[in-house]
Order: structure tokens, then C-alpha cells, then sequence
């Protein structure tokens, strides 16, 4: 077999075309297809909820007077981003709005870790036909449902736009949120 332009075999990358186009990817509603979406979109909100965290903290290092060029925020990993979201929401005293969010980014931070570094196969023939191993330190695995492994990384929609959500109704990259709403504000 010839490979095409991504270097998949023409069977995978037939499939890879129905999966990135919506609406080749309507006419398929094949399980298998359902479940390489589901993944797909769960990195996908995921690396959508870390780049809005750098995005926060380089506004944020803007209104403390310390300005951090925006690929250097972007390099870090995602613990480090949160880590720093962590304590920028303390310095802002908004631990309470937060405290969902920030157990959503941890469950989120695992799960991506075990979606990326473990085997994920669908085995269509199988009861439960996703099949997973996921490598230590988790060492897990497993089989699961197409309706199991879609409720195991729905978090990953919900946590990317509730942050910005919450960064809309209780900013955190602002340094004086209360002021610039005051008397004589723009």
C-alpha cells in the first residue's frame, strides 16, 4: 500500500479523513469511529484548557509588572501552568470559586496521561471493545463500553470552558479586579 500525505496506510488514513472531516464524519457512525472522536476530542480540549492557562498567566505577569514573553509560558508543561494557576488564584483569594475547577484539572492532567501513554485499541468483535493498557506508574488494564470510555473523558469538554467561564465572572489575571469596576471606570 501507498501511503498518503500523513504517512498512514490508505485504510487509516480513509479513516483519519472521516474523523477530521465533519461531515464525512456524520454520514459514519460507526463505534469504532465514535470512540477515535472521543479521544481525539479529549486531547483537543485539553490542549485548548492548557494554552488558555498560559494565556492567563502571561496576562497576569502583564498586570504585576513582571511581563513573561508568551512562548516561554507556552513551553511549560502543564503541571507547572497549574502550579502557578494555583497560586495565583490564592493570591487573589478565589481558592472558592476555583476549588471545582482545579480537581476537574487534576482528574484531567491523569487521564491525558493515561490516554497518551497508554495503548487504546478497539477491538470491534469484543463485548466491551475498547481495550486498554496503560504503562506504570497507573499500570491499569482494561476493557470498556463505547458509553464507558465516553462518560471517562467528557471532563475534558466541561474543564475547557468552564475556566474561561470562570475567568470571565471572577478574574484572576487582573490585578485589581474591584478598582476598574469602581466610580470613574471606563
Amino acid at each position: 500500500m501507498r501511503p498518503s500525505g500523513h504517512g498512514l496506510s490508505s485504510a487509516a488514513s480513509s479513516t483519519w479523513r472521516a474523523i477530521t472531516n465533519p461531515q464525512k464524519a456524520r454520514l459514519s457512525k460507526s463505534p469504532e469511529l465514535v470512540f477515535l472522536r472521543g479521544y481525539r476530542d479529549a486531547i483537543t480540549h485539553f490542549n485548548m484548557l492548557d494554552r488558555n492557562l498560559a494565556y492567563c498567566l502571561r496576562w497576569a505577569s502583564i498586570y504585576d509588572g513582571r511581563e513573561v514573553d508568551l512562548m516561554s509560558v507556552l513551553s511549560c508543561s502543564f503541571d507547572k501552568k497549574l502550579k502557578k494557576i494555583v497560586r495565583l488564584i490564592e493570591s487573589r483569594d478565589r481558592q472558592a470559586e476555583y476549588g471545582d475547577f482545579l480537581v476537574l484539572a487534576e482528574q484531567c492532567r491523569t487521564l491525558r496521561n493515561k490516554l497518551v501513554h497508554g495503548d487504546w485499541k478497539f477491538v470491534p468483535h469484543l463485548p466491551k471493545p475498547i481495550r486498554f493498557h496503560v504503562p506504570a506508574p497507573f499500570e491499569e488494564e482494561g476493557y470498556m463500553t463505547e458509553r464507558e470510555f465516553s462518560a471517562l473523558v467528557s471532563p475534558f469538554v466541561v474543564i475547557s470552558s468552564l475556566f474561561i467561564r470562570l475567568q470571565k465572572k471572577y478574574p484572576i489575571a487582573e490585578n485589581i479586579p474591584q478598582a476598574r469596576h469602581g466610580p470613574g471606570s471606563r
